[in-house]
């Protein structure tokens, strides 16, 4: 979480895996602009993310404001049960 005397951002909760903390967002739709895990991932010393919206599995390259890019893994709400299985995929892949 960051607050400042203008704005706040926070993700919506972090996953632990291996001695890394990834950024979590739960999405109802689509439409976003995920600037608090944009912000997360500046920091971030990995380039993985997680997005859980009403979607099928996929894996999309995106990109901060200050140009880090990273990998968003992209989940259907169901999957949280195999969350972990789905990351150590999505690291392969990225």
């Amino acid at each position: 979480m960051r607050e400042n005397a203008k704005s706040n951002a926070e993700v919506d909760l972090t996953f632990k895996w291996q001695n890394l903390l990834l950024p979590v967002e739960v999405k109802s739709g689509e439409k976003g602009s995920l600037r608090s895990l944009h912000e997360y991932m500046d920091v971030a010393p990995h380039n993985l993310a997680i997005r859980f919206l009403g979607n099928r599995v996929s894996l999309e390259t995106a990109t901060t404001r200050s140009g880090k890019t990273f990998t968003l893994l992209n989940l259907p709400y169901f999957a949280v049960t195999q969350l972990e299985k789905y990351v150590e995929w999505a690291w392969t892949k990225k």
